[in-house]
This record gives structure tokens, C-alpha cells and sequence, in this order.
């Protein structure tokens, strides 16, 4: 058994460990239980307080009442409560008795209506100016921070505080590192290593933020944030890069000065989009696109002299709204983009990764003639032959001995082909990859062609981590065909090369015909339950979703196959089917809907009619 604790308020739905919860709580491989604390109840702060000062719990109840009402029973502020009472001499030892004493009436008669939040305010005001004014950017800058932090956000300070640092302390660095340690001994920060510190609780944070006016805490935020961008250094701006450009977009406005500071706000919401995404952190990701492209109406940042720019962050915001299952922000994007192809004179490079948003985002909501008219003509445009959009059973068994003559050739160099560089052909194996989906799903007549074209492609012109997905596809089409053996032997193969080309953007994607559709037949589904559970983390790491969702299918329909539990398989599909509605996997949840209906018929949960849904 793993006991873990957190404060909810510090661990949003994108945090590490959310998604790990998540994660398990999705593949159901162990039981997890949320226990939320809340405040203290009247008896517990009594209990509290007796612990605290070594007495009987009814000896204590008139000072336990005070701290109760102040504090609501927050743990933290009933200690801060019972510190400050003790520095004030409202709370004493008596050396005669040996037991703590107080007096309630100079205790309400001094604190009518503060409560903690104040009391800590008062404490943080006590402290030398300099130490407050460098304890309010640090609680901008964020619960930790460092003290080479706090001197790249030297240009935020105010200019009476220079003033002040040189006068007393012969400089702003010697300045900080003083007040630091007053804070320090003040109990208010604490060390967590030689030259990083954190306030001693979120509260005290939240205290020093207030000591700013309000009026004035948005404005700081952004030239904090915009010294932290000017002064850092290559490498420290890259580790800062999150810290700062959420600093930064609290008051665009301060970027409004110069076209170049316009121009640096935008690009900086790319990288640390780009950096979201690359921690699969897409509301984030999402929300900086955003921020970028609210940033280019700041005015002067034009499309004609910053394309380039343009063409990235709104294909990035696209693809960051997909992976959320935002699909109408997502629109919003391309549209934007390609709407205006022809004015923007967009090029074929520039708008195919648009292109293919859009045609994934198709065949998800069922457009699939959309979609296929779309794949098409994209094909078209980058000088390819487009597929038949009907085929007879001759050309069928054309397609297939010329596949099968291709395969025999190759088979035992298939692991050593050469890599893919062709950039065009790079961008045709894309549009098949999305056309094997499309076909899968609405067309299977078709399904064959389009893998059997790719796979020649693959023999003829070289690997790369899209093309192990045709590898992957034909052994599925073998196994339809009954040919066991070559399918397992071909599936070990597309392992083998994602092993080699470690393509994770492709990954849960190869591996649904591998694992999925394969294995089962020569493996236990008992072993592969785990396999499935590992592909869909990977697949939501990389924002795949839709993989990732066929993963959870295949989760969920080994764990029935394999015996499991029918209590706790149902228990689990409950917030599968949840998460796969999130995402928009339609198709997915339309498959996995009846496994759920014969798990309830099974445990005697149906309604009357157990064949309604």
C-alpha cells in the first residue's frame, strides 16, 4: 500500500502526478482512494492545542475556542495562531505552575476581528522594507525560487530600493542575499538546498503577494517576467522560459513599447507552447497559443515580414485544441489559416501540417468523405497518383501479389532499410497514415490498397517511424487472411524497427495492430493487459488521443476476455468511457459501450430491457 498527500490547490489536472493518477485510476491496474482533508472539526483543534501545550483536553477548550473561530481549523494558521499569541505574550509560560497560561479577554480584547491572513500580513510588515519588497517578487516569481531569480528580476524592482540596497548593503545582490536571510530567521522562507528557497506555506506566499497594491500586481508580474527574458542567459532563460512567459502575459501591455518586444512576446508563447507540448501538458500548451495570438494584435507584427511565425503558432495552437479535444478551437485555427490560403499565398509546405490537423479532426467527427476528398487532393497537390475511390476484386489481387513478391524480396532486410529522407515522400506517407486510419474505420475495401502502396513505398524507398505503422498494418491483413505465422513473425518485425527508430509520436499508433489485433492470437491476453496500459500512456504523452484511446479499449476488453474481476472491471469502465467522450473518440466509445452493457447484464445491474445501452 502507497500512502502520498498534496495540497489539490498545487496540482491542477496537467500536474505529473495528476496524469499518473489518472493514468492508473484509467487502466485500473491498482485500486486507488481519494481521501480529501478538510479543516479541523471544534474537537480536533482542542486536541490539537492540548498536544501542543501538555495539557488536558478540558483544560484547554476556552483557548481552543479562540483559535478555532480565528483560524476555521486550518492546521497551519492554528500553529501560526498559537506562535503569534506566544510572541505577543498572549500565550506564556508560567515557570511557577509549569503549565502554559493565558487570558481569553486580552486575547479578544487585541484580536476582535483579525484572523490569520492578517496576522501574517502584520508579521511580513514588520520586516525591514527591503525584505518585503524582495519577499513580493519572490511570491510573484512563485512558491520556490532561487536567488539568481530574484537578481535577473533586478530591473522590476523599484528605483527607491536601489537607492536603499546601495546605501545599506553596497548593492542589490548583497542586498538580497541579507533580506533572504532576515527572512529566513523570521521563519518565513526555508532552504531547500545552498541557493534555493520557498516560503514556508502557500499562505505566507499569498501574504507577501497582497503586500503589492492591487492595481499594481498585474503591472509587476509582466516587467518581472520581462527582466527575467532580458537579463537571463541562453541556458537559464530555457529553464525559466514557463516561469516567465506566464509572468509576462499577466500585462501584455508592457510588451507594447517596440515591435521587437511585440515580436519577443509571441515567439516566447511559441517555445513555451512548444515546451507543454513536449510534456504533454496540452491546456497549457493550448492556453500559451493562445496568448501568442492575442499578443499579434498588439498590433505591428504582421504576417508578410513574421510568416513563419504565424504559420507555427497557429499550427501549433490547432494541434494542441486536438489533442485536448477542443475540436471547435481547433477549427477556429485552421480556419483562420486556410481560409485565407490563397490571399496569404500560402505554400504547399507551409500549409500541409494545417492540412493534416484538418483531416484527422474529419474522420474523428465522421466526415469521412471530407476527410478522403481532403487526403486526396492533398496528395494531388505534391504530385502523387490519388487511390481509386472504388476497386474490383482484380485489381484486389493485383495489389496483393505485387505486395507479396515486394515482401519475400525484402523480409530479411526489412529491420536495415535505409532511412526515408525524401521530404515529399515524407509528407505522402503522412497522408497514408491518415488515409489507413480513414479506411479502417469506413471503408475496409479500401484498407488494403492503402497499406499495400505504403508498405511498397516503405521497401522501395526507405523506413521511417511513420512507415512502421504499414509494417504493423499488413500483418493485420495477413491475419484476416489466416496466414498466423507470417502475421506474428511480420509483427515482431514492426516491433523490432519501432525498437530501432524509437519513434514516439508513432509508437501507441503501431502498436494498436501489433498489440492489439495480433499478439492476442499467440499470447495471453492476461500479459497484454499491461502492454495496452503502457501504450496508452504513451500515446497520451504524446498526443496521440486517438491511439491512446484504443489503447483503453483494449484494456478494457482483455481484462473481461482474462477473467477479471466483473466488480472492478466495471468500476473502471465507467471513467474509461468518460475519458474516451472527452477526447471525442466516437468510435472507440461506440465499441467499447456494449463490453460495459454485458458486464452490468452479467452482474444483474441492467434495467429492465438489458439490450438497452
Amino acid at each position: 500500500m502507497v500512502v502520498g498527500t498534496y495540497r489539490s490547490n498545487e496540482v491542477g489536472e496537467e500536474h505529473a502526478l495528476a496524469r499518473t493518477i489518472g493514468n492508473i485510476k484509467a487502466a485500473n491496474r491498482k485500486v486507488v482512494v481519494d481521501i480529501p482533508l478538510g479543516n479541523l472539526k471544534p474537537d480536533n483543534v482542542n486536541d490539537l492545542v492540548a498536544t501542543v501545550l501538555r495539557q488536558q483536553e478540558e483544560n484547554v477548550r476556552t483557548l481552543s475556542d479562540i483559535v478555532k473561530d480565528k483560524t476555521l481549523g486550518n492546521p497551519f494558521h492554528a500553529i501560526s495562531f498559537m506562535q503569534a499569541l506566544e510572541h505577543e505574550g498572549l500565550l506564556s509560560f508560567n515557570f511557577g505552575s509549569f503549565k502554559w497560561s493565558w487570558d481569553v479577554e486580552k486575547i479578544n480584547a487585541k484580536y476582535v476581528t483579525a484572523n490569520v491572513a492578517d496576522l501574517m500580513t502584520q508579521k511580513l510588515q514588520a520586516l525591514q522594507p527591503e525584505a518585503q519588497t524582495v519577499l513580493e517578487i519572490a511570491a510573484c516569481i512563485g512558491c520556490e525560487f532561487d536567488q539568481r531569480s530574484l537578481q535577473l528580476a533586478s530591473k522590476a524592482f523599484p528605483s527607491e530600493f536601489e537607492r536603499s540596497a546601495i546605501e545599506k548593503y553596497t548593492g542589490t545582490n548583497h542586498c538580497i542575499e541579507a533580506t533572504l536571510g532576515e527572512s529566513l530567521n523570521e521563519g518565513v522562507l526555508r532552504k531547500v538546498d545552498s541557493s534555493t528557497y520557498c516560503f514556508v506555506h502557500d499562505q505566507i506566499q499569498a501574504a507577501a503577494f497582497c503586500l503589492v497594491p492591487e492595481e499594481d500586481r498585474q503591472s509587476l508580474q509582466a516587467r518581472i517576467g520581462k527582466s527575467l527574458v532580458d537579463l537571463a542567459v541562453p541556458n537559464e532563460l530555457e529553464s525559466l522560459l514557463l516561469v516567465a512567459i506566464d509572468l509576462c502575459n499577466c500585462d501584455p501591455s508592457v510588451f507594447s513599447t517596440s515591435l521587437e518586444d511585440k515580436v519577443s512576446l509571441v515567439s516566447l508563447n511559441l517555445r513555451a507552447a512548444m515546451q507543454a507540448m513536449q510534456n504533454s501538458a496540452f491546456v497549457s500548451a493550448a492556453s500559451y497559443c493562445t496568448s501568442g495570438i492575442e499578443a499579434l494584435a498588439l498590433g505591428g507584427v504582421s504576417f508578410v515580414n513574421h510568416r513563419q511565425l504565424y504559420i507555427d503558432l497557429y499550427s501549433l495552437a490547432a494541434q494542441a485544441h486536438y489533442c485536448r479535444g477542443d475540436t471547435d478551437r481547433m477549427n477556429e485555427c485552421l480556419d483562420k489559416m486556410l481560409c485565407q490560403s490563397q490571399s496569404l499565398s500560402l505554400t504547399i509546405e507551409e500549409s500541409f501540417p494545417l492540412q493534416m490537423i484538418r483531416c484527422k479532426s474529419l474522420y474523428v467527427r465522421h466526415e469521412y468523405d471530407e476527410a478522403w476528398a481532403l487526403a486526396q487532393r492533398m496528395l494531388k497537390d505534391i504530385g502523387y497518383k490519388p487511390f481509386p475511390s472504388k476497386v474490383s476484386m482484380p485489381y484486389v489481387v493485383k495489389e496483393l501479389l505485387k505486395t507479396k513478391r515486394m515482401v519475400k524480396k525484402y523480409k530479411d532486410k526489412i529491420i536495415d532499410l535505409p532511412r526515408m529522407d525524401d521530404e515529399n515522400r515524407l509528407r505522402a506517407v503522412k497522408i497514408f497514415r491518415a488515409l489507413q486510419t480513414l479506411t479502417f474505420q469506413h471503408d475496409q475495401s479500401l484498407f488494403p490498397i492503402v497499406v499495400w502502396r505504403w508498405l511498397r513505398w516503405t521497401l522501395r524507398y526507405g523506413i521511417s517511424g511513420v512507415n512502421c505503422v504499414a509494417v504493423a498494418s499488413h500483418s493485420v491483413i495477413l491475419l484476416s487472411m489466416g496466414d498466423y505465422t507470417n502475421a506474428y513473425e511480420l509483427a515482431r518485425i514492426s516491433e523490432s524497427l519501432l525498437e530501432r527508430l524509437k519513434p514516439m509520436d508513432q509508437m501507441a499508433y503501431a502498436k494498436l495492430s501489433t498489440d492489439g489485433f495480433v499478439r492476442p492470437w499467440r499470447e495471453p491476453v492476461q500479459k497484454l493487459i499491461s502492454v495496452s496500459a503502457s501504450n496508452y500512456e504513451i500515446g497520451l504523452s504524446t498526443g496521440d488521443t486517438e491511439a491512446a484511446m484504443w489503447h483503453v479499449l483494449y484494456v478494457a476488453v482483455f481484462s473481461y476476455i482474462g477473467g477479471k474481476n466483473l466488480l472492478r472491471l466495471e468500476d473502471a469502465l465507467g471513467p474509461q468511457l468518460e475519458q474516451i467522450q472527452f477526447y471525442q473518440q466516437d468510435a472507440v466509445f461506440n465499441v467499447l459501450v456494449p463490453y460495459r452493457q454485458t458486464v452490468l447484464n452479467l452482474l444483474g445491474f441492467s434495467e429492465e430491457d438489458p439490450i438497452v445501452l
